[in-house]
């Protein structure tokens, strides 16, 4: 955690947050970083027919190492 967040006296006093969302036709987010506090996100797709199991979340990489 300390390597994570940058502070060897991190705590692990973490609350977990269920949300569950469902997106309408023509939705779409663009790609994005998520917020540093966050220290684990899943997200499970459920597509209405197997012919949209492609459609799920993708995970991208930056360009700039640093970032």
């Amino acid at each position: 955690l300390g390597d994570r967040f940058g502070d060897q006296s991190v705590t692990t006093d973490f609350i977990a947050d269920l949300q569950v969302i469902r997106d309408f036709t023509g939705y779409e987010l663009a790609p994005h970083t998520d917020s540093r506090r966050k220290v684990i996100v899943i997200l499970f797709y459920l597509p209405d027919t197997p012919k949209d199991w492609g459609l799920g979340p993708s995970i991208y990489e930056p360009l700039d190492s640093d970032f």
